[in-house]
Formats: structure tokens, sequence, C-alpha cells
């Protein structure tokens, strides 16, 4: 990208995007991007070649189709699985299907308005979609804010309440469907199965037992943390702070660190790195003290 607000092709800088927002890489090192605000889904080689794979800049319309002649609005968290780019749309409220090969684009689940409803496909609703996960079964686990709940789609495609009550809260040591969250956001798998869950308004890390489905804070002192991301090891943790420009990173990691006290908030040691902490314009590239981010939301662990 080349620093300014467009959709242009190209390789490496010669590209332009509208609001990246998240992205997934591939094992071949290929990385699928959402374009909030330009409509669309972006595809980069693992050389550099940035193309267009679904949706376009000057249709911000809902629309099922192939390429161009599909429609996006506010394409916001993306995951890969199986062939398929799966990708939640904020505005029209939608989790949709995009075939990798051709950019043929469905509806997963959803059925376009708000609301918080649980169930198949055109009868599940959602409510400000943000990120979501994907696990090696194909489950799919997203982000809906506005109801302040984490969702889970079935590889049947059946939408149920994985975490939160639907109002807003910090409430913890308890199971998911009891756990408050205020504007649950980033969303990470690491190998065990934890689901790590960045809550902005909460300015914590919280996490959901893959067994006991119990809720508890990790880190409890980040600055509106957006996008989250776990190593291919799982004993790393990179996250974005929106408030504070910066990424950082946390390690190591193990099942007796990342399972707290039932009585007190426990936080991840050690704090490694700290990259950014001051905004500027344009962005500056460089060591971790040189180095600055605008608004940094998106991350994603490279599979290799």
């Amino acid at each position: 990208g080349d620093g300014t607000a467009g959709s242009a092709p190209g390789l490496l800088l010669a590209s332009s995007f509208n609001t990246p927002r998240a992205f997934a890489i591939s094992g071949a090192g290929e990385v699928y991007i959402s374009e909030t605000a330009g409509c669309s889904v972006r595809y980069a080689t693992a050389g550099g070649t940035v193309s267009t794979l679904a949706g376009n800049p000057a249709s911000c319309v809902f629309a099922v189709g192939t390429g161009i002649g599909a429609g996006f609005e506010s394409p916001v968290g993306i995951g890969l699985f199986g062939g398929f780019i799966i990708l939640a749309e904020a505005a029209s409220h939608y989790i949709r299907s995009i075939n990798v090969a051709d950019g043929d684009s469905q509806v997963k689940t959803g059925h376009g308005v708000t609301g918080f409803v649980d169930g198949v496909p055109g009868t599940a609703s959602f409510n400000g979609l943000r990120d979501l996960v994907i696990a090696g079964d194909g489950t799919v686990y997203v982000s809906d804010i506005m109801n302040f709940a984490i969702r889970k789609i079935d590889t049947s495609d059946v939408t149920t309440t994985f975490a939160g009550t639907g109002a807003e809260g910090t409430a913890d040591h308890v199971i998911g469907v009891v756990a408050t969250f205020g504007y649950p956001h980033g969303l990470a798998l690491d190998a065990n199965g934890y689901l790590f869950v960045t809550d902005r308004v909460g300015d914590r890390i919280r996490l959901i037992s893959p067994t006991t489905h119990v809720v508890t804070t990790v880190v409890s002192n980040a600055g509106s943390p957006g996008g989250v991301a776990i190593d291919a090891t799982g004993t790393k943790m990179c996250i974005c702070e929106v408030v504070f420009d910066s990424v950082k990173l946390y390690a190591p990691m193990s099942p007796t660190v990342i399972v707290p006290s039932p009585n007190a908030l426990s936080e991840l040691p050690p704090l490694l790195f700290a990259a950014g902490g001051e905004q500027s314009t344009p962005i500056r590239d460089g060591t971790l003290g040189a180095a600055t981010f605008h608004a940094a939301m998106g991350l994603s662990a490279d599979p290799n």
C-alpha cells in the first residue's frame, strides 16, 4: 500500500487500500484483506502483487455474485478454511462465504437485519459484527459487539451464543452464557482451543476455556485493544492497542499462566516488547523504538 486511500492493484507500494481492516494468511503466504471502506476483499500474492478478489468499491451494497459482481457493506473480520474465505459484514449483518478460486460470494448465515437470535441461516441475526476466527474443524467464532456477545457458527451453519448475555459488563469467572463483555472485538484461538477476546471498552483481554467455557481476564490494562493473534506454537500473544497506537507482544504462555486465580485478575507475564506508542502522519517504519502506527487494528499470525 502507498499510504493513500484507494483501490489500485499493483506490486507492493504501487497498490492502495481504503481502510484495510483485517487479514488472513494462507499456508502458501497469500494474504486476503477485508477493505471496509473499499467494500472489497483484496488479495496479495506471496510476491506482493495486490488485486481484488471480490467486491466493487463503486457499489457498497449487499449482493451475492462473483468477483466485482459481489457487493459488501463494511466487510470486517475475515478467515480462511478449506478453500473459502469466511467474512463478517458489519453494516449488512451477514456472514459471507467466498470461494478463493473464483471470488463467488454467497451468504453463510444471517438475514440482513439487526437482532440477537440464534438458529439456522435465515433465522440467526447479529448486530455489529467485527472479528472472526475459525477452528480446525471449521467452526466459526465471531464477535457481535452491539450484542456484547461471542457467537458460534457450527459446521452445519447453526448459530448459537457462545458467551455473553446481551448486556454490557465485565462479569468474570463464570461460564460464557453468564459472562458479560464491553464491546468484544478481536478473536484468536490457540492450539489448545482457548479463545482469546479483546474487550475494547473494558480495556481487557478475556479468555474462554474450551472445556469449561469459563471466562476470565488475563490482561486488565490494555488500551482499547483491537486485534489479537496467537503464534503457531501457542506461546506468544500479540495485541493492537488502538488508543496508544501500539502493538504489544506477550510471552511465554502456558495453560498454567492463562488460567488465573478465580479470586483476582492475572496479568500474562512477561511483556516482551511494545512497538509504536506515538501517532504520526505519515507512519514510520523502523525498529521497535522508531516505528509508528496510526489506529492499529488488525493482526494475523503467519501459519508458517
